[in-house]
């Protein structure tokens, strides 16, 4: 009886809730340029993010072709922003360093894949989505009193734009 009820439980309550929490709604930001976010149903202060972080490396793993690589961590390096932007909004605070940190590495990520035999017409694309990404950071940044821990923390990921940026 135990083992039926599991069953029932993983099948019809947390595997949907995983495919449900994976699956975006696209909302357009107000104050940046066509920059479209996508809204997360889990965020990182969610009990569900360490399964959804998990399936995006499973994502990853099953990328072959260098575009579809670049395309996955491009979308990747979207959801670290829309996340980002939820943290700051939403006052999450204790999720802000690693927040800021996943945007980092996300990007940096994305540059490694793209320097590898990538278009110089997708280099200056991403260069593109770095600076509305900037503009984006520059408003999540002004939530924050200057110079404090939290402002510094944006800060180093416009930082790491501009060093990303001069690198592809």
């Amino acid at each position: 009886m135990k083992r039926l009820v599991y069953f029932l439980a993983i099948n019809f309550l947390i595997i949907p809730s995983i495919l449900v929490a994976i699956t975006p709604n696209v909302v357009y930001a107000d104050e940046i340029e066509d920059l479209k976010l996508e809204k997360q149903l889990v965020n990182p202060d969610s009990f569900y993010y360490p399964a959804k972080r998990y399936i995006e490396n499973l994502q990853n793993m099953f990328m072959f072709s260098k575009d579809s690589k670049v395309n996955l961590h491009k979308n990747l390096l979207k959801k670290r922003a829309s996340e980002l932007k939820y943290i700051v909004e939403d006052r999450v605070l204790s999720e802000l360093e690693r927040g800021s940190q996943r945007f980092a590495y996300q990007a940096g990520i994305l540059v490694e894949e793209a320097e590898k035999d990538y278009t110089e017409q997708g280099k200056k694309e991403i260069k593109d989505q770095f600076s509305k990404y900037k503009k984006l950071l520059d408003q999540l940044r002004e939530n924050f009193k200057a110079n404090s821990s939290f402002w510094m923390l944006i800060q180093q990921d416009i930082d790491t734009l501009d060093i990303l940026s001069e690198k592809i």
